[in-house]
């Protein structure tokens, strides 16, 4: 009988402490969920993400305005706008290139040197030889059709007497010239030019019988002519042919009738080589 007691009142301290060791994990478990629903109220709160609407208003009245999803210049006031742009830099050119400048190679300078054959035309061929004649020339506008020509030209011949006395007549002389070219963009290049020219001549002679012809003179020229430039790159050659009325000038030839217009007129034919820039 006593055992019975004790059995059942072992059995009440059982169950008595099994009710209070899960009453008292029910506590543990509210008391941690209470904590990590209540734990986050002391951070920060996020950032709201961002809207897609902007509130405008003034003094009357307030509107929702719509703005894009992505900025645009055009957006409505209020709505955020593109970030600005850095300035474009600008295209890398050689020093001594910039745009605009290069006008020597757009237009065509080229600087040739030259010589051929000539002989007067007039009166004065019955006391000369036909004799050689040399000239350097600056050209303006290779690559376009009309063009400008400054030249030094220069002349030398044999001057013959009745007796058989000589004597050397040179002409040293400038001379600038309009010319057409037929083309501007093929390697064969005809051309037409005229212009003006003065010439220096002076006659050399040691021989008594040549003292009433005239030692030196000035002779006005103008020049008339064609011919043909071939252009290799930067390399040009050209031949051509002209006729040089000439004006007044003093008595080279001895005669006591003087020189009169078209005494001193010549014709030539040369050819140049030269560089195109």
């Amino acid at each position: 009988m006593a055992r019975r007691v004790l059995m059942s009142e072992l059995e009440v301290s059982m169950m008595t402490l099994k009710e209070k060791l899960s009453g008292i994990a029910l506590t543990i478990l509210v008391g941690g969920t209470a904590y990590a629903q209540t734990a986050p109220a002391n951070e920060p709160a996020p950032d709201p993400a961002p809207s897609q609407t902007a509130q405008a208003s003034n003094e009357d009245s307030s509107e929702t305005v719509s703005c894009p999803a992505k900025p645009t210049a055009n957006a409505p006031a209020g709505c955020p706008q593109p970030a600005a742009q850095p300035a474009p830099q600008p295209a890398y050119q050689p020093e001594g290139e910039a745009a605009g400048t290069n006008w020597v190679h757009d237009v065509g300078v080229a600087l040739s040197v030259g010589g051929g054959v000539d002989d007067f035309a007039g009166s004065m061929h019955n006391t000369t030889n036909i004799g050689g004649s040399w000239n350097a020339r600056l050209t303006f506008g290779t690559r376009s059709y009309l063009a400008g020509e400054v030249s030094y030209i220069g002349s030398a011949q044999t001057y013959n007497t009745i007796a058989n006395n000589s004597g050397t007549l040179t002409g040293n002389g400038a001379q600038a010239a309009l010319r057409l070219n037929a083309t501007t963009d093929y390697p064969v290049q005809p051309f037409i030019y005229g212009g003006v020219a003065w010439r220096h001549y002076d006659l050399t002679t040691s021989t008594a019988a040549l003292a009433d012809v005239a030692q030196s003179s000035d002779v006005l020229e103008v020049p008339a002519g064609g011919g043909v430039a071939a252009y290799f790159e930067n390399l040009m050659i050209d031949v051509r042919g002209e006729y040089r009325f000439a004006w007044y000038g003093d008595n080279l030839s001895g005669s006591t009738s003087g020189n009169g217009t078209g005494a001193l007129s010549r014709w030539g034919v040369s050819g140049n080589i030269g560089y195109v820039f």
